[in-house]
């Protein structure tokens, strides 16, 4: 198995190689018998008085680059958007670079002219609240940074803590000749597990997909066989989850699938549907229609978990208590006693899934427009925005970071959007079994950071 990931990746990059040199053959045509003037296009123009878009009501954050009018070679631009915790537009925002600076208009938007080529860092600023991200100029274009927009949290009536900061988005489709969009998410040992089906090609299927959580960066295809012709999954898969040893997924249509990360061999049973999967002392939790069933890690034997009725998304703890959607309420069943309490019971809302940062001890609700991030006694904390178009599912890593998995539109905008842990810490929570395996935890991220320091944020107030 380990020979065919090998030679898999070796057809990837030849593919890759190809289509570079022929678009690069056709590119080199086109300009030799063109007049040598790129295409400029109408968003990129900017006003000589000052830093900020001529146009903006025509910006959009789909494209990383786009070509500037009045660059001098060598000098690039930057341009992008600033929003509330809601992902409202932010105006009043300096966006600094170098002693270059712009201020967010009315529509969040800012453009930064004539920036030096290579590695830059911005200062975005709003109030007393600083966030700094990275962004890679080039000369004669308009590039977006690594995160666009960028979002600032509140601390208004939405709760008394600080709301979680937007580090970084990574594309779910990195193949070339396939569609994938998102379904549900697992995070551990830091990798990112996807659940993903193309519903658009001639072949229908479904998979999971891999990647490094700190950088996005080696993506692989783990739920495809012999290099890459037959798929085992379903396109109806809906949701992931992970043990470190094997990966575990089920669709809706009655089958459970596991797939051991030694050998990369897929097996299936045909047990019955789900919606989403949750692990918890050695077994696993999964959500079908209204119910809870309880089965070991083989998803064979399933028993329904008594007077428990949900509506969205399940979640466990390291404890291996189970939290569940269950209307406008997160309702516990614990692992203890087996009683069943309800922990929030306000500030809910059309809630899709929910998440738990074992490290810090809150709850993650996520609902279509927001991320609502609450204590284990049901206190709402703070909410932010979670920069997605289409969210289906939620997760936490062992470092308190948070995952929105966005289904999209299509593959071309389903992605990952990170948020930073929580700022504060509940006080007599720190799990010590975290705590204890943190070291042992950040020696899975491959580029041997231990925290996200590309993308920080600050807070005075």
């Amino acid at each position: 198995m380990q020979i065919e990931r090998v030679y898999k990746k070796t057809m990837r990059n030849k593919k890759f190689y190809f289509i570079a040199l022929t678009i690069s053959l056709v590119t080199s045509t086109i300009v030799s018998c063109g007049s040598g003037t790129p295409y400029i296009p109408y968003n990129a123009n900017t006003n000589t008085n000052n830093n900020t878009l001529t146009n903006t009501s025509s910006y959009s954050n789909t494209s990383s680059s786009v070509q500037s009018t009045n660059v001098v070679t060598g000098l690039g631009s930057v341009l992008g958007k600033v929003v509330d915790s809601k992902g409202k537009a932010l105006e009043g925002a300096e966006v600094k670079i170098q002693g270059i600076s712009s201020i967010s208009d009315a529509n969040g938007e800012y453009h930064l002219d004539k920036i030096p080529e290579g590695r830059k860092q911005i200062t975005a600023t709003y109030g007393k609240r600083i966030i700094t991200i990275n962004v890679t100029v080039q000369g004669d274009t308009a590039i977006t940074p690594d995160i666009d927009p960028i979002q600032f949290g509140n601390n208004g009536s939405s709760g008394s803590g600080e709301a979680n900061t937007q580090l970084a988005i990574f594309n779910v489709d990195q193949d070339l000749l396939n569609q994938w969009r998102s379904r549900g998410i697992a995070v551990l040992d830091g990798s990112i597990y996807v659940a993903v089906s193309d519903t658009k090609n001639l072949f229908k299927k479904g998979s999971v997909i891999q990647m490094n959580s700190v950088s996005g960066q080696k993506w692989e295809n783990v739920g495809d066989s012999y290099w890459g012709l037959k798929y085992l999954i379903d396109q109806d898969v809906q949701s992931v989850a992970t043990d470190g040893t094997s990966v575990y997924a089920i669709d809706g249509k009655g089958v459970f699938y596991t797939i051991n990360k030694t050998t990369s061999k897929i097996t299936s049973v045909r047990s019955g549907p789900g919606k989403d999967l949750a692990i918890g002392n050695g077994c696993i939790y999964i959500a079908n229609g209204n119910t809870v069933e309880k089965s070991d890690l083989s998803g064979e034997s399933r028993t329904i978990v008594s007077d428990l009725v949900i509506s969205g998304g399940i979640a466990t703890d390291s404890k291996g208590n189970l939290f569940v959607i269950s209307g406008k309420i997160v309702k516990k069943l614990s692992q203890e006693d087996g009683k069943i309490t309800d922990i929030a019971t306000e500030g809910i809302d059309s809630a899709i899934d929910l998440a738990i940062d074992d490290k810090k001890g809150f709850i993650y609700v996520l609902d279509s427009a927001e991320v609502k991030r609450f204590d284990m006694t049901g206190k709402l904390l703070a909410s932010f925005g979670n920069a997605s178009v289409k969210p289906v599912s939620i997760a936490t890593d062992e470092l308190g970071n948070v995952y929105v998995s966005d289904e999209g539109t299509s593959y071309k905008d389903s992605k990952i959007v990170k948020f930073s842990p929580a700022s504060e810490i509940l006080p007599g929570y720190e799990n010590p079994d975290i705590v204890k395996n943190q070291l042992e935890v950040t020696d899975f991220y491959s580029d041997g950071t231990t925290t996200d320091t590309t993308n920080t944020t600050s807070d005075e107030d």
